[in-house]
C-alpha cells in the first residue's frame, strides 16, 4: 500500500477552459448530457468523470476545469441527472453500467484516446460495472486497451450500511473488477481500515489495485461546507494529484 506523504501545496493555477456540451443515447433511450472540458494541449488520455451519489455540483465542473489546465481533457457524466433520480446511495446501487458503458463507447469514438474513469462514494458501483461490461464486452480485441483504469476516491462498495461488530459484505463487482483500479482514500474514515479487505476482493478479479492515502482529510472532503483549512488545501491540489495517478497508471501499462 502506498501513501501520499506530502501533499503538494502549490496552487493550480486560475485557467478558464471553454467548456462543450454532447448529447449521447443511453439504452434505456433517454439522453445524458455531457460536459467536456477540452485542455489546449492535451495528452492522449482522457479521464471521465461521474459524479458520486451527491449528484453533478459546480465542485465537480470547477476540477474538471483545473484538471484540462494540465493537459488532460474532462468529460462530465451525470448519471443520476440523467434518469432523474434522487442523490442518494440506492440510486447509484441500482445503475447496472450499461450507461458507464455507452459514454465510455462515445468517449473513445469520437476522442481516439485512451480512457480513464474517475467518480467517488458510491459512484464507484456504476462506474466499476460499466467497466466491467467493457471489459466483457471487448475482452481479446484491440479495443480492450482504450479503458485504461478507474480512479477511486473513498469507494463505497459495501453492499449494506456496516454494523458494529458484522464483517462488511461487498457486492459481487468489487470480486469481478479486472481493470486497473487507483484508489486515493482519505485518512479520517472508518472505510480506512478496511482496505486490505477490499483490495483483497478487487485483486480476487485480477484488478491491479494501488492505494495512496490523503492525511488528515474526511471523506467527501471537497464537497464539504464545514471543511477543516487541511482539508481546504487538499481540495485546492487535489487535481494535481487526480493527474499524477492518472499519469502512475498510464507509465505501468507501458
Amino acid at each position: 500500500m502506498h501513501r501520499l506523504i506530502l501533499i503538494l501545496l502549490i496552487l493550480l493555477p486560475s485557467l478558464s477552459h471553454a467548456s462543450e456540451t454532447r448529447l449521447v443515447t443511453l439504452p434505456s433511450g433517454d439522453e445524458m448530457t455531457l460536459r467536456i472540458v477540452n485542455a489546449r494541449e492535451s495528452e492522449n488520455q482522457l479521464l471521465l468523470g461521474f459524479p458520486c451519489d451527491q449528484g453533478m455540483r459546480e465542485v465537480e465542473l470547477h476540477l474538471s476545469e483545473s484538471i484540462a489546465s494540465q493537459g488532460v481533457d474532462v468529460w462530465m457524466a451525470d448519471l443520476l441527472g440523467s434518469h432523474f433520480l434522487p442523490a442518494q446511495p440506492s440510486s447509484m446501487r441500482g445503475l447496472t453500467g450499461e450507461e458507464v458503458l455507452t459514454v465510455i463507447e462515445d468517449a473513445y469514438e469520437h476522442s481516439g484516446k485512451q480512457v480513464y474513469l474517475i467518480t467517488a462514494g458510491f459512484g464507484a458501483i456504476p462506474v466499476l460495472r460499466g467497466a466491467k461490461a467493457w471489459v466483457d464486452k471487448y475482452q481479446g480485441t484491440a479495443q480492450e486497451q482504450a479503458l485504461g483504469g478507474v480512479i477511486l476516491l473513498y469507494p463505497e462498495l459495501h453492499a449494506s450500511e456496516p454494523e458494529p461488530g458484522v464483517d462488511l459484505e461487498y457486492l459481487p463487482i468489487a470480486d469481478q473488477t479486472s481493470v486497473p483500479v487507483y484508489i486515493l482514500q482519505p485518512e479520517l474514515t472508518p472505510a480506512r481500515w478496511w482496505l486490505d479487505q477490499l483490495k483483497a476482493h478487487l485483486e480476487s478479479g485480477g484488478a491491479k489495485v494501488t492505494i495512496d492515502i490523503l492525511p488528515k482529510v474526511r471523506g467527501y472532503f471537497f464537497l464539504r461546507p464545514n471543511a477543516t483549512a487541511h482539508e481546504k488545501s487538499v481540495s485546492q491540489v487535489l487535481p494535481r494529484i487526480v493527474v499524477n495517478a492518472l499519469h502512475r497508471m498510464n507509465a505501468e501499462q507501458e
